[in-house]
């Protein structure tokens, strides 16, 4: 019997409808910061709404930090590590207001009207420096190296602040109590960084006898504990 070959056709770029990406990736990466449940939900309403994908921590994607417990004033009464790794990130930090105000808008409402301008500790302005350098004068701790000496109170807090530091962009040494004592520099420092001497906090006889003497012995720009 006789057959007859089906016919076919070559596929052109006029075959295929194209689709910008851009408009299927989120428009926002957001995570919040003690948010009570009822701003929990709002911010999953608003992730809906507006096309943006909720993030339980902070990651390098990263856009908004919002965050709980911040009045009129733009003042924010608790921070956390969310709020420290959003600054490093450059991510807005703002408060659940900014998600009210684009509830009620076809467009999230600008950001900077609801962005954290001061703590309860008076420190003003760390979230806008932060913002403000992401992408243009590399990691917040760059050419920075921190020197963690003596004995560690809390291991995990200890863990944690070495690993934020690093998220900065910073070198991380750790020295001894021996070494602390004696003065030694047990580490290579690198030309051009500014050394930052991390302790625990205690009394000013432990200051005066060892940790100003230490901050000389090493060059240290300045002496700092407990940045959380």
């Amino acid at each position: 019997a006789a057959f007859q070959a089906s016919t076919t056709s070559t596929a052109t770029e006029s075959s295929y409808e194209l689709i910008d990406t851009a408009r299927l990736a989120p428009r926002f990466y957001i995570t919040g910061s003690f948010l009570n449940e009822n701003e929990k939900k709002l911010l999953r309403n608003f992730c809906e709404k507006h096309n943006c994908e909720h993030e339980p921590i902070v990651t390098e994607r990263t856009t908004h930090v919002v965050l709980s417990k911040v009045d009129d004033k733009k003042c924010c009464a608790k921070k956390g590590e969310k709020y420290y790794q959003g600054i490093l990130h450059g991510a807005w930090i703002v408060s659940t207001s900014w998600l009210r105000a684009g509830m009620n808008e076809p467009e999230p409402a600008p950001e900077n009207e609801f962005e954290v301008q001061i703590d309860k500790q008076g420190f003003v302005g760390g979230p806008m420096r932060g913002r403000l350098r992401r992408g243009i004068n590399g990691p917040l701790f760059a050419n920075t190296h921190f020197v963690f000496a003596g004995h560690v109170p809390d291991v995990k807090r200890f863990e944690v602040t070495m690993a934020f530091v690093r998220t900065g962009g910073a070198r991380v040494s750790q020295v001894s109590e021996s070494d602390l004592v004696a003065r030694r520099v047990a580490f290579d420092i690198a030309p051009g960084s500014k050394i930052i001497l991390h302790v625990e906090e205690q009394g000013e006889r432990r200051y005066v006898e060892h940790f100003i003497p230490y901050a000389k012995a090493i060059g240290a720009h300045a002496i700092v504990h407990d940045p959380f």
